[in-house]
């Protein structure tokens, strides 16, 4: 029996109104009756309007973007201008037009104070050169009232509204072309703090505020990920594949951190608590990242009763044994100075024994502190100069099989953990070519095995060269990027002379 042909949707043509089934490929949002009405409503204004996403408001979301169809994995969503982009922490002098450092005999021994004046002064001075972009920009969130108390407002009191006002006499210009109020000063910082996005240059790095992009709300599994063009333009793109009417999201924290610390820093720097999925599962989606092991029992893990809960305690899964949080936090502050301290210097012989150590006493094994640890040590392993032999790249080889499952659990997109996974599935591929340095005098080479390893390393190559291809050539991921690709084209070639 035939099954029955789905009905093709039809709409009013949005140019001359008549019955349409053509629709517009990008927001799938217009119909049209004809290729001729498509092209005038084009220029007649939908070129503006026509995006893949639509943005709606609630009270409990505030305003916040959906898919208005169907997205491909590597879709742009969208290319956002920024309003303004300013300095964030520069130790030397820089052009303050394009923040390339200035040569001179004089430098800066610590971040410069007056720095911090020029992004919030560049945000004021909007309202006299660009009235449309300062009302955009004072539609973003400043959490003005949050803020207040907090010691980041007194510093800001201190360090930019004080500056502004009382030394550079910002309350001496007119009000039509500066609001230079100490409340309007704060509402510009929060709205730095709150919204600004990270911009990393080859010389620095800046802070750039962009409107649209601000729309897309939190998620610690995002569904986007972004770059940024020569232009300073951030490119938005599909991590995975999102359904139409899907919300479309981001992460404004660390994806590498657990779920206290992500918690905490979203609740002070963003003034919301996350409740993601990942947030409120305490495994975190099956990883065990923030687990540390019992102290009352061999084989259990303490993971916390309530994760959406930052008070509640952490309980055992083997014997029910409990923990409170504040013991955890303390467990993960000391946790973290131990690892800064040998990453800081690190070696093989180090890592090793603080991993295994750890592992075995105090946490799960893909604990986020230890997965910080192993990045450095997979990267160690065969280059050290005590582990350059055979058993060195076993272990490199299964370091970054487990560390990629990790990467792939948090993060199936790679929108947010994209370089640490480019760089292990590259020094993957090296483990795994280094099995086919085949001893000169030996006879009987295994071909089979030989093609098996070759073919895995390409595999792994391309993938790395997939997962960086968006980051940026001036940065290390970029050209790890291109260093994968042009050993890539070497293996291919030498795998032509082994068939031939």
């Amino acid at each position: 029996m035939e099954q029955p042909q789905e009905e093709q949707e039809v709409g009013l043509c949005a140019n001359c109104g008549f019955l349409a089934k053509l629709r517009c490929a990008s927001c799938r949002q217009a119909f049209y009756c004809k290729k001729e009405c498509q092209k005038q409503h084009w220029n007649n204004g939908h070129k503006e309007k026509c995006k893949p996403y639509k943005i709606l408001e609630s009270k409990e979301l505030g305003r916040y973007m959906v898919a208005s169809r169907d997205l491909k994995a590597g879709d742009v969503i969208f290319k956002d201008d920024a309003l303004v982009v300013g300095p964030k922490t520069i130790t030397e002098p820089v052009c303050l037009g394009c923040y390339k450092r200035v040569d001179g005999s004089y430098r800066f021994d610590e971040p410069n104070h007056f720095y911090e004046l020029v992004f919030p002064l560049r945000c004021l001075a909007l309202k006299k050169k660009s009235p449309k972009k300062y009302e955009q920009l004072l539609g973003l969130e400043s959490h003005y009232e949050d803020r207040k108390g907090t010691y980041l407002f007194k510093e800001n009191q201190r360090r930019v509204v004080h500056m502004l006002r009382n030394y550079f006499f910002l309350q001496e210009f007119s009000a039509e072309d500066v609001d230079s109020s100490e409340k309007s000063i704060h509402t510009i910082t929060g709205i730095i703090d709150v919204n600004a996005l990270e911009i990393r240059l080859a010389e620095s790095e800046i802070l750039g505020l962009y409107p649209v992009f601000a729309m897309l709300e939190h998620s610690c599994t995002p569904n986007t990920k972004h770059t940024f063009s020569a232009s300073r333009q951030v490119v938005v793109k599909a991590a995975v594949d999102i359904k139409r009417g899907e919300h479309l999201s981001t992460m404004y924290t660390h994806v590498l951190w657990g779920t206290i610390a992500r918690r905490d820093h979203l609740k002070h720097s963003k003034y919301f608590m996350c409740t993601c999925f990942r947030c409120a599962d305490p495994t975190e989606l099956g990883t065990h990242f923030s687990a540390l092991r019992c102290k009352s029992c061999d084989h259990g893990f303490v993971l916390s009763a309530a994760p959406l809960d930052e008070l509640a305690d952490w309980i055992c899964t083997s014997c029910n044994a409990t923990m409170t949080a504040d013991e955890v936090r303390d467990i993960n502050l000391k946790l973290g100075e131990e690892i800064e301290s040998v990453i800081a210097m690190p070696s093989v012989e180090k890592l090793e024994e603080l991993v295994n150590r750890l592992a075995k006493t105090t946490v799960h094994p893909n604990h986020f502190h230890l997965f910080v640890a192993r990045h450095t040590l997979l990267q160690l392993y065969g280059r050290d100069p005590n582990s350059t032999g055979e058993d060195s790249m076993k272990k490199k080889e299964k370091l970054c099989q487990d560390f990629l499952k990790v990467c792939t659990a948090l993060d199936p997109g790679m929108a947010r953990l994209a370089p640490y996974a480019g760089v292990a599935l590259y020094e993957y591929h090296l483990a795994v070519l280094s099995r086919t340095r085949q001893d000169p005098s030996e006879k009987h080479v295994d071909q089979a095995a030989l093609r098996k390893d070759v073919e895995t390393a390409k595999a792994l190559l391309q993938q790395c060269i997939r997962v960086l291809q968006d980051e940026p050539k001036d940065q290390p991921e970029g050209a790890l990027c291109q260093v994968a690709q042009e050993n890539l084209n070497e293996l291919r070639q030498w795998e032509a002379t082994l068939y031939s």
